[in-house]
Order: C-alpha cells, then structure tokens, then sequence
C-alpha cells in the first residue's frame, strides 16, 4: 500500500490522480479540516467518471505533527510520498512553517524508520531553500536564511 500525505494539496492531488490510475492500493492522510471536495474537483477536471478513480482512495485523518497518529495510519503502508507542507512567505508564519514542514517531515521520517517503510519519497520546493541575500541564484548549497 502507498500513503500520500498532503494529498489535499496541489501537487498531493495530482500524485493521487496519477496513483489511482495505477490501480494500487492508496491510502491519504488529511487534517480533520481539509476541504477533500477540491481533491474531487481535480479528478474532475481530468477524468469524465472520476467517482471510479476517487473512490481507491481510503482517506485516514491524521496531522504529520502528531507522530503518534502516524503509526496505525503507516499500518500496511510500504511506500510513503511525502507532499505535505505549508507554504507562506508572511514572516509572521515562520514558526508555523518550521513546525510543520520540518517538525513534521522528521516525525514522517521516524516513524517511517520505526515501520520499516521500504521507500520514502520526499516533495518539496525551491521555496524551503530561502532567500539569497546577495540576490543571486538560489540553488541547493544555498544555506537557508530569512529575510
């Protein structure tokens, strides 16, 4: 079985679209507040019965910041792509970012080691790598910094 976190959101959402195609067996965790219509509404945009393809979705409601719920939603998992994050450039979220994105990505991880999870795909985006002070090109050996 395959586990998508942040499958709520946009790239979530299409690696969900490609996953169902596939006919695995998919498992998604989302906050108790997600909004799972927009997650239907992507599959509508690409497929004319989307229900059949939604439907392989068993969603398990959860938070990556609370990494005792991640070990009975890692139950049966083998693969784990990991897409959840926050994104903000509002200087007033940065601890909220970190706790999430990295506080959340480590409890991913952990308990992923605890699970024996035989591979774990990371997603992320240019944006956690920061800003260049000197204004040059943002690259990967770039030490993250805020401004």
């Amino acid at each position: 079985m395959i586990l998508v976190t942040g499958g709520t959101g946009l790239v979530g959402s299409h690696l969900l679209l490609e996953l169902t195609k596939k006919h695995v067996r998919i498992r998604a965790i989302h906050r108790p507040n997600s909004n799972l219509q927009r997650v239907f509404d992507v599959f509508a945009l690409y497929l004319e019965n989307p229900d059949e393809q939604y439907g392989k979705i068993e969603w398990v409601a959860g938070d990556i910041c609370d990494i005792d719920s991640l070990f009975d939603v890692l139950d049966g998992v083998d693969y784990v792509y990991h897409t959840a994050a926050d994104v903000s450039f509002k200087p007033g979220e940065r601890l909220k970012l970190m706790d999430n994105n990295v506080g959340g990505t480590a409890n991913m991880v952990n308990a992923c080691l605890d699970k024996k999870i035989k591979k774990f795909c990371f997603v992320s985006s240019t944006a956690a790598l920061g800003d260049s002070l000197q204004g040059g090109e943002i690259t990967e050996d770039l030490l993250w910094t805020h401004s």
